[in-house]
């Protein structure tokens, strides 16, 4: 898992600062799960330090620290600076798209590099006359710690109260009209793509890259810092309308703060998912590299809170509607979507651009949907002591709630669900021979590899369904149990494999703060 330090503001969702944009951009665009640990201006130096990060610059002789940085579990990693994390991340990450992208194949590709710092120091430069007004209205979004520190720290370098940089006259009109004239000049450059009436966003056309991360970061901090209903945003819309740079706003909201609230079901764990079908929507959210922000819901609280959303029933039981999590609410589009499978081809249809959870190469919806209804069907013998395991998890209402319901339906204590014994021996040894069955299906794809995904090397929305189900059964029996060990060294230690190989996917948002 990525940390991702960040600096927070009082702003609907914490992001402002454009340098850490870039690399929140960075990460999202990437499709990269991340955690944000957020650090107040006068802690930076003591934090980065402290995961032994480097500095990025020198000030009156001595080492000068600043965000973005991030440290990466997985290697061990700490890098900070957006284009040395934009760089690290390309090359630690290949599998997902590039932030420098090579243009071609073979002997005529092209290295985008140079081409993307020429247009980086190209766009500040187009963007430097309006600074000022962006840092004046910086310090009134900046909670007090760190609005103390700016003040103290870059007032004696201005020469005056950070208010003064740019007050409401004559000085700022001209501040706002140089802007202007060179977002146009942008616009102009960026246009000579749209030779034959298209409408092509980047640097590249159609292809995303870092110069857009960094317009993109630059644009989205002055339109947060000053307010999007703001006079002065309100005439830069006027004027710019979708035009090439601020097209890319609309195209990238995805990117500014997490859109989407999924509502999973509460337990004792620490924010950590163990339910099967509520783990389906966040593998599926995770793969999407959607950012989205979790509300944890208790079970007897399921049914209000998706009546208070408008979330549709998911099933009837004994006539009567019945509300099951997972539920997403998008409050771009204001949908909310219930049960994972509808989930996951809303998010299909909503972010075509990000990887697929139904590959479109040939239609797959019924092949996915067939392949899930037998994988299901092999856990129903481990019901009993995955529902046993689940009790121990759950908080006190939903305990008493579970006990409650699945005692009717069962028609036993929850304590008799599945004691240890022959019986849940025999449960076991079903489970073993059903997972026996879907091993041999899937390794018909590549005997040498034992093929992990139904569809070989692409994963998709039944690869999702066969991880969830065994990360429940993992975190209800314990990961340290003997059960659990067994199931590691099941068929080769497939299972283990799969787990290991998608371990990017089993956490919370993207973007999560």
């Amino acid at each position: 898992m990525i940390t991702f330090y960040d600096i927070p503001s009082k702003l609907e969702g914490k992001v402002f600062s454009p340098n850490t944009l870039k690399t929140r951009i960075t990460l999202n665009y990437k499709g990269l799960p991340f955690k944000t640990e957020w650090v107040e201006m006068p802690d930076i130096e003591f934090v980065i330090q402290n995961i032994d990060g480097s500095p990025t610059d020198k000030k009156g002789g001595r080492d000068y620290y600043t965000l973005p940085a991030i440290f990466d579990s997985t290697t061990g990693k700490v890098v900070t600076e957006s284009a040395n994390i934009a760089v690290y991340l390309d090359e630690t990450y290949p599998d997902t798209p590039a932030i420098f992208p090579i243009l071609g194949d073979g002997e005529g590709a092209l290295n985008t590099r140079a081409a993307i710092s020429a247009f980086q120091n190209l766009f500040l430069q187009k963007f430097s006359p309006i600074f000022n007004v962006g840092v004046t209205a910086s310090q009134m979004a900046l909670n007090p710690r760190s609005a103390d520190h700016i003040r103290r720290t870059r007032e004696p370098l201005y020469g005056k109260r950070i208010e003064d940089l740019a007050p409401p006259g004559p000085e700022r009109d001209a501040m706002w009209r140089e802007f202007k004239e060179g977002m146009e000049y942008i616009a102009d450059l960026l246009d000579q793509n749209n030779q034959n009436g298209s409408d092509k966003l980047f640097l590249f056309g159609e292809t995303f890259s870092f110069a857009d991360a960094v317009a993109l970061g630059l644009i989205l901090w002055l339109m947060r810092v000053i307010g999007q209903e703001s006079d002065e945003w309100k005439e830069v819309e006027r004027w710019s309308g979708d035009t090439t740079v601020f097209g890319c706003i609309g195209k990238f909201k995805v990117i500014q703060v997490a859109m989407i609230t999924f509502y999973d079901i509460a337990s004792k764990l620490d924010n950590q998912s163990w339910s099967p079908s509520t783990l389906r929507a966040r593998v599926a959210l995770n793969y999407k590299g959607v950012p989205y922000k979790t509300e944890w819901v208790e079970m007897p609280d399921i049914a209000p809170k998706l009546k208070e959303i408008g979330g549709a029933p998911t099933k009837k039981k004994d006539s009567q509607d019945f509300y099951t999590l997972p539920a997403i609410h998008d409050s771009d589009t204001g949908r909310v979507v219930t049960e994972s499978t509808n989930i996951a081809a809303y998010l299909d249809e909503k972010y075509p651009d990000r990887p697929l959870l139904f590959p479109k190469e040939i239609e797959t919806r019924a092949a996915v949907s067939a392949f899930i209804s037998l994988y299901i069907q092999k856990w129903t013998p481990i019901l009993l002591p995955a529902a046993a395991g689940t009790y121990e998890l759950l908080l006190p209402r939903s305990a008493e709630y579970f006990r409650q319901t699945r005692e009717s339906w069962f028609g036993k204590k929850v304590e008799e669900f599945a004691p240890p014994g022959p019986e849940r021996d025999a449960m076991w040894e079903s489970l073993k021979e059903g997972l026996g069955q879907i091993s041999d299906l899937l390794g018909q794809n590549d005997k040498s590899e034992g093929g992990l995904f139904l569809f070989g090397d692409v994963f998709s929305f039944a690869d999702v369904t066969v991880v969830s189900f065994l990360l429940w059964l993992k975190t209800v029996t314990g990961p340290s149990s003997d059960e659990w060990k067994a199931v590691e060294e099941w068929h080769g230690g497939r299972w283990a494999r799969l787990l290991e190989k998608t371990r990017h996917l089993h956490g919370d948002s993207p973007s999560v703060d």
